[in-house]
């Protein structure tokens, strides 16, 4: 009986020998194979699976230099790739011969040979790809503790379930090849096999969840379950190039997938086109860069020269290494010498002399610059281009890994998809210098935009020493340090100083925001159950300004006053000499944070306050200021498709105000804002409308004339619907709704001007397709279409804001006429 099953099997094998040549048979007809043949089997899955953990090793480790921002050995990974497969091969010759192999399927050693060697490569190629992206962006083992726990864990977690899933599946058929199973015996083997891969999936998807959260498809570009799919089939491709049988099989290549299978150049899982991987899994042919620093070291501190060595390669001028696996550390908050800045200050390049030593050598004047412009010794300055990359780097939190919007398209390379980039929070004061706030996470849908309002609880009452307390309640602080996540137009914090308590119903269901008890119920005046990482958040809600969230008395007057916010990554408020602000105690916080995030991949937002205690003789004025904005000109614009137009107004400051600083607000429309002094000279001029200038008084601006003129500030701003960039036309089909309760903004009732075909000119006609074929550039051309609309005020990054932001505090000489703010916390 045993030798008639044998004679089947191998009649049946030999016609449709290797997986590469058709079909492979059912199950039912594999195995029975005998000693010789059963060891050959084993021997073939064991060095398959050694040969693919050595490939994967290599492959790694020259990712991991290259993320560590060297160049990777590529001859020593070659050579290590070369001898791993070389491995499987001799453990194949040892173990098989010719009547083994064809037992088997294979028509010869060779082709054993030759099949399970270059599987082990192909797959590790597509695990890398699935792991780590298209180019290698994420990191993997040994890699820096920066590196988050998710990619950590998620890359581990995939080379534990490829080797289980080949180990399992490649034993199973093992103990098949030399036994005398039936078919029903042979399938249930099997079945437990799968079984407890689902089992081992179910537990890894638990952990990952557990440690990720939402945020794995930030890091992996995937859900969970899809991540792991992907990595189960690259296990089952090794089993069937080894195993010629039909239980275990490998899927055809799929472009697009994000998997690297055979017969693709690449496969990035996205429907980007002008990245590295084209959406036909062809690559790219502009240089490539993993990451945006990376990119930033090639074509800024490379190409400009300033690693030779005599500048700050070998020599280190100024104790600062810019070589290649050197920069990152030695930029990044990191003190620089002789200046009060540090060399990179994540998220503020106002503060980052490395920005400041830059924009001097391009754009001239920059005030109470340290040391001379970079690069210098007659090297050339950055290009404006080159200049914005780094900006927008520093901007973004200057991260290490991951890519920032916009930034190759300026120096003309090709990188994986924009990542939601993450600041790195900052470290709370020191015990009896100062406190924290920190916002509830707010997660953010891809590609979507969102302003919300949520609360949260605080009680500083023990860690405020009496010398920064005040006699009604408060605690006084002379600086106030803002930091948020990158994905933020705007983030405006009030105190809550009505009457309803946590407990009141308006604020929703409070529950965990992120922490181990993310999701769960809490009690806000709970402080600690959230855990550190943690905040004890009210039910989020979206709201422009906050009208509708809470009780009802939040929008009464003074019920609910603004005291901080920002509008980019990291506000540095440092208030003049003897300026100081107030908060009570303990209170609650109302959070309204504009956000948007333009990815593809899920993002969130957290803001972080620190406050820095007044000592008492800091306690000299109270902070005034803020928005500026006389007889509500705050929406005054009206600006027709494909035209740029220029609106100012002006501000009268009381006599005896004190100016220390002033700024502006625009959204994305805004291309400049100028505030000309009361003589009309020229005194701000900012151009970014998400990174605006913040211009400060040392020594503070006392207005104390009694004629009005002299304490009169003129400012200008600038908008641009199309006229610079007909693709940046606001466009009625891509505006987001203006939010409940809002007059104005959102998109047009009906297009007026051609997008598409007559690009300009003005729609007629009744009705969206009259409208469309309007725009035609000839009868029947049907290439036409009707979708740009005038930009108005809003509150939408489509819409347009004018602001003039200013900070002071009024002279005691002059309290008759520079009217203080009266706080109701103080029971004023």
């Amino acid at each position: 009986m045993r030798r008639i099953l044998v004679t089947i099997a191998i009649a049946t094998a030999i016609p449709f020998a290797a997986w590469g040549h058709g079909p492979p048979p059912s199950l039912d007809f594999y195995g029975h194979f005998g000693g010789a043949a059963a060891r050959c089997q084993q021997v073939i899955g064991l060095g398959g699976r050694t040969c693919l953990e050595r490939v994967l090793a290599a492959q790694e480790h020259c990712l991991d230099t290259e993320n560590a921002g060297s160049a990777c050995d590529l001859t020593a990974r070659d050579a290590a790739i070369d001898a791993a497969k070389q491995k499987a091969r001799t453990m194949i010759a040892t173990a098989c011969d010719a009547t083994a192999v064809q037992i088997l399927g294979f028509l010869g050693v060779d082709e054993a040979q030759r099949d399970v060697a270059n599987s082990c490569e192909s797959e590790s190629d597509a695990t890398l790809s699935v792991m780590f992206g298209a180019g290698g962006s994420s990191a993997s083992i040994g890699t820096p503790a920066s590196v988050p726990p998710c990619t950590r864990e998620g890359t581990r977690k995939a080379r534990l379930l490829l080797r289980r899933a080949s180990q399992l599946r490649q034993r199973a058929l093992d103990v098949i090849a030399k036994s005398s199973l039936g078919p029903e015996a042979k399938r249930g083997r099997m079945a437990r096999v799968d079984a407890r891969l689902a089992e081992l999936r179910a537990l890894l998807t638990q952990q990952l969840e557990a440690t990720c959260g939402s945020d794995f498809a930030t890091y992996f570009g995937k859900t969970v379950g899809t991540y792991l799919d992907l990595i189960e089939k690259r296990a089952n491709c090794l089993t069937a190039a080894g195993y010629v049988q039909g239980a275990v099989t490998c899927p055809p290549p799929s472009c697009g997938n994000g998997a690297k299978e055979a017969g693709e150049e690449c496969d990035d899982g996205n429907s980007i086109d002008d990245d590295a991987c084209h959406n036909n899994c062809t690559k790219s042919s502009c240089n490539f860069f993993p990451s945006t620093f990376q990119l930033i070291q090639a074509a800024v501190f490379e190409s400009k020269g300033c690693t030779n060595n005599a500048c700050h390669g070998s020599a280190q001028v100024g104790g600062l290494d810019l070589r290649r696996g050197a920069s990152y550390a030695a930029l990044v908050d990191v003190p620089s010498l002789g200046s009060v800045h540090k060399r990179v200050e994540p998220g503020d390049k106002d503060n980052s002399q490395l920005f400041r030593k830059l924009a001097a050598a391009t754009l001239g004047n920059i005030p109470d610059l340290e040391g001379s412009p970079m690069p210098s010794g007659g090297l050339p300055p950055l290009t404006q281009n080159e200049l914005e990359a780094v900006r927008l780097w520093i901007y973004s939190g200057a991260p290490e890994t991951g890519v920032v919007r916009g930034v190759a398209d300026l120096l003309d390379a090709c990188a994986p998809p924009p990542d939601p980039i993450q600041i790195r929070p900052p470290a709370p004061p020191a015990p009896g210098e100062g406190v924290q706030l920190r916002m509830p996470k707010l997660p953010l849908k891809p590609t979507s935009e969102t302003e919300v309002c949520q609360a949260s609880y605080y009680d500083f009452t023990d860690q405020v020493p009496p010398e920064a307390r005040s006699t009604y309640g408060t605690f006084r602080f002379k600086s106030r340090i803002e930091t948020q996540d990158p994905l933020s137009h705007h983030l405006i914090i009030h105190i809550y100083l009505g009457s309803a308590d946590t407990n009141d119903p308006s604020w929703g269901a409070w529950t965990c925001k992120g922490g181990p008890h993310d999701g769960e119920s809490c009690d806000p005046k709970n402080l600690s159950f959230c855990g550190s990482e943690g905040v004890c958040g009210s039910a989020a809600k979206v709201a422009a300004a906050c009208f509708g969230f809470g009780p009802d008395d939040l929008q009464l007057p003074g019920k609910a006053p603004a005291f901080g916010g920002s509008q980019e990554p990291l506000a540095n408020n440092y208030f003049a000499p003897g300026v100081y602000e107030e908060l009570p105690l303990k209170g609650i916080i109302v959070w309204n944070s504009h956000a948007f995030n333009l990815n593809q991949k899920p993002g969130k937002v957290e803001a972080w306050v620190n406050f820095e205690f007044a000592q008492p003789q800091e306690q000299l004025y109270p902070i005034q200021g803020g928005i500026l904005d006389p007889d509500n000109k705050i929406f005054i614009m009206n600006v027709p498709p494909y035209e740029r137009r220029r609106y100012c107004y002006q501000f009268t400051f009381d006599q005896g105000a004190t100016l220390f600083e002033i700024s502006s607000h625009m959204h994305r429309h805004g291309k400049l804002f100028q505030i000309y002094d009361p003589r009309g000279e020229l005194l701000y001029t900012s151009t970014q409308y998400n990174d605006p200038v913040h211009l400060k008084f040392d020594p503070p601006l006392l207005l104390g004339n009694a004629d009005a003129a002299t304490r009169t500030y003129r400012y200008c701003a600038e908008y641009d619907n199309g006229k610079g960039n007909p693709a940046e036309v606001k466009r009625k089909s891509t505006s987001p709704k203006a939010p409940n309760g809002i007059p104005v903004g959102g998109p047009c009732a009906v297009a007026v001007a051609c997008t598409d075909g007559l690009v300009g000119s003005a729609c007629r006609g009744i009705g969206q397709l009259a409208r469309d074929r309007s725009c035609d550039t000839s009868s029947g051309a049907n290439d036409g279409r009707c979708d740009a609309c005038p930009v108005v005020g809003g509150l939408t990054t489509e819409d347009e804001m004018f602001l003039f932001l200013g900070t002071y505090y009024c002279d005691p000489a002059f309290r008759d006429t520079c009217h203080e703010f009266q706080r109701a916390m103080a029971g004023s």
